[in-house]
């Protein structure tokens, strides 16, 4: 099984690409080479820019998520995006961009509005 991390992040300003590219980039080449990680890519869609990352385990994911260029461009989301979103889900295979993104914009339908303001705002569970 692998743990599949799908994020979204939608601009607030157009003068904000290159911020946000700079650090995306930086947070990419930190996950290609992080333990644990499988798959790391970007990919832009559906009026966002997605990265997709698979990963042996939560673990390895939030040891990534939690330290250099990625931590970094988590403290800079609120200003630099009008909303980011998370979503994880367990995969028994590397899922192609399309699965990803379509697990996401499931996952994004549950996701309170108020939400959409959190760096990392995960799928609200209503059952």
């Amino acid at each position: 099984m692998y743990y599949v991390a799908v994020g979204a992040a939608k601009m607030r300003h157009w003068w904000h690409y290159p911020e946000f590219f700079w650090r995306a980039s930086a947070a990419l080449k930190q996950a290609k080479t992080a333990r644990g990680c499988v798959v790391a890519k970007t990919v832009p869609a559906l009026g966002h820019y997605f990265s997709i990352t698979v990963w042996e385990s939560p673990a390895h994911m939030k040891a990534y998520v939690t330290s250099g260029a990625h931590r970094g461009a988590l403290k800079m989301g609120p200003k630099l995006t009008e909303s980011s979103v998370f979503h994880g889900f367990w995969s028994e295979t590397i899922p192609s961009v399309s699965v990803a993104l379509r697990a996401w914009t499931q996952a994004a339908r549950h996701i309170e509005p108020s939400a959409m303001q959190n760096p990392v705002a995960k799928p609200v569970d209503h059952t």
